[in-house]
This record gives structure tokens, sequence and C-alpha cells, in this order.
């Protein structure tokens, strides 16, 4: 049931976005839900905002009202960094509707593209000036630009072209506050103090609500072709880690005896960018064996397979990002002053924690 406080606001959004555009009851209900049907949440509306003036108004609406915001691009994600908690107190804050392609300038080999913007549509405008956007992902025909921006999704490019961060030149972002911060910049070269621009890509909608980016375009390869890495399979347990290249045998050899040890049964499918250390080492289950003897060691096997990635010098997130899933994890093979520096940027971006709260930091 909602407070008068809930109501005020409610009829506030209504109001600023327009009744259709703020959605509640069972209209909010696929916006609830995690890419994995795992994670389910509540909350108080989907507010759709059409442009950057309406995201920085919903911010503004819900900080005077100290109602947490939880931004969401396509939901794709793995991590469960856009479904929100089971309060039921907080506002999504859906970014679909800000999708427009704003400038191609193929001079300079730059797109200027909302958040909203699904993967897959940046790629085929740039293709239509004869560019390419190397940025690809299996969610390339759902995820959005701003989303990806967040976690820093490289996809299987990034030998190649770099990860996200890499071909991004400028962004729009909303801050906390409301306030809009234009970077729409298409410079390969601007050293004019802190880079905000690599503060907000990656944050996962902690420090604030990226609208809109500036991305670099190159010349259209000759030919590309295409494999399909394991459904058939069945169930699987997932990892998203990187080791430096040179390790990735050590990984290997060390993480497949470990799971070996836990369960004979188990079996190792690593695929994805081994060229840039990247591994999404899944674990699967022998097909002889009922899958829920794999599911009841889920948490096993993850500690096991993190241990192996940390004990390499890698990461338990190379770019799915940390979310709510892994939030908890985080502690393990974080330094504590790594963790107190991020917290600061948290506390001086979002004094209020009003930004996706409980992802990425406890």
């Amino acid at each position: 049931m909602t407070t008068a406080a809930d109501d005020t606001l409610l009829a506030a959004l209504r109001a600023r976005l327009g009744a259709d555009w703020v959605l509640t009851g069972a209209d909010a209900a696929p916006f609830l839900t995690d890419q994995r049907r795992v994670l389910h949440g509540q909350t108080l509306a989907v507010a759709r905002p059409a442009d950057t003036d309406g995201v920085a108004a919903v911010l503004r609406l819900c900080r005077a009202a100290r109602v947490p915001v939880v931004p969401q691009g396509g939901n794709t994600g793995l991590m469960g960094g856009a479904t929100p908690d089971s309060g039921g107190h907080s506002v999504v804050l859906s970014l679909g509707r800000l999708n427009r392609v704003l400038g191609i300038d193929t001079d300079n080999d730059t797109i200027t593209v909302q958040a909203g913007c699904v993967l897959a549509q940046v790629q085929e405008a740039a293709s239509q000036a004869g560019r390419l956007f190397p940025l690809s992902l299996g969610s390339e025909g759902s995820r959005t630009i701003g989303g990806n921006l967040a976690t820093n999704a490289g996809g299987t490019q990034v030998l190649r072209y770099g990860n996200a961060r890499e071909l991004t030149l400028g962004l729009e972002v909303v801050t906390a506050e409301g306030e809009v911060w234009n970077g729409l910049r298409g410079l390969r070269k601007d050293n004019t103090g802190y880079s905000l621009r690599d503060l907000y890509i990656g944050s996962e909608g902690t420090l604030g609500v990226i609208t809109a980016a500036t991305l670099k375009l190159y010349p259209k390869p000759a030919e590309q072709g295409s494999a399909l890495a394991q459904a058939r399979d069945g169930g699987n347990v997932k990892h998203d880690i990187s080791v430096p290249v040179s390790r990735i045998p050590a990984f290997l050899q060390g993480a497949a005896q470990a799971l070996h040890a836990l369960d004979p049964g188990l079996r190792p499918m690593a695929f994805g960018h081994l060229g840039d250390g990247n591994l999404h080492y899944n674990v699967s289950h022998d097909p002889a064996g009922p899958v829920a003897r794999l599911f009841a060691n889920e948490a096993r096997i993850h500690d096991l397979v993190h241990a192996q990635a940390h004990a390499q010098g890698g990461s338990i997130s190379a770019e799915h990002g940390i979310g709510q899933v892994k939030r908890d994890a985080l502690p393990h093979f974080k330094s504590p002053l790594e963790l107190a520096l991020m917290r600061r940027v948290k506390q001086a971006l979002d004094p209020l924690n009003l930004m996706n709260p409980g992802k990425v930091l406890s």
C-alpha cells in the first residue's frame, strides 16, 4: 500500500511525464525481473521519460522525496544491477524511450546516440553511413548503449578495438542531484583534468544516469563471420572472469582440478574472449546425472572459480559488472583501501544513496 508521500510523488511524476509513462501494478511487472528470471523486485513505479530533461526531472523529484532510483536500459544484465529490491519503495527509471541517433560525423568517425538506443540500432546506423561500430555482444538486439556503458561490457572484439570505455569519447550524464552534464565531445585527446567520462562508465548507475554518448566509428570490414558457443548442452553455472593472457593455461588447469575435486561430474565449458583474457567460464554437468546436482553446488562452484581467477592475478568480473549478484563477494577480492576509495566517490556524488542503492557496494 502506498503512503501519502508516495502518492504525492506518483502524481508529480505523472504530471511531468504524462500518466501513460508512469507504470504501476501489472504494467510495471516486465521491468521487475532480471534477464535470468532469478531476481524479482518491487517498485513504486516505472518512470519512462522521453528525453534528458525528463530524466533530470525524475531524479529531482525522487531526490526531493528521498526515494531511490534504479536506472534500467534493456534489462539484459546478468548481475541484477537493473533489478529493484523487494521493498517496493524505489522508482525504476527506464531509458528505453531515449532511443534516437543524434548525429553521425563521418569525417570525425563518430556517432552520437541517446542511451536508450539498442546496440544493434547503433551498429546499423553506422553501417548505413559506411562505417563500423565494433561493439558486439550476444544481447545486442535488446541491450541499450546506456546499460552497456554503465557496465563497460566489451563484447567480442576487445582485442582489436578495445573495451566499451575505449570506444566512448564523450557522455551526457544526469547527476544524482538532477543536473545535466553535457560532455558529448568527439575529441580523441582532451587532457583537461579529471576524466568524468571514465568515472561514470562502469559505475552501474550508482553515481548518475548516462543519457547519451559520442562513440568512435571505424572503417567497415570487408567480411565478417559468426559461430554459435552451448545452448543444447543444458543448464550451466556462469562466470565472467578475466586473467592475464599468459595465465590462462594455469587458470584452466587449476579451475578444472578444483571442480573435479568438488564433483567429478562437473564439466568446464570455457568460451569467450581468449585474446583479451576474458573467459566466460561456464560449468556444466554430467548429462547422465540430474541438473539439480549442479545447482546444489552453485555457491561453492562460484567460490572455487573466483578464487582460481584471483590466484592468477585476475578479476571476478570482466564485463558483466557486479550488480547485486557479486556485491557481497567483492570485498574478498578488493583491498580495504580500494573499497574505501570507491565509497568516498559514491558518497561525494550520491550523498543520499539514492542512485541504485545496494548495487556494487554494500
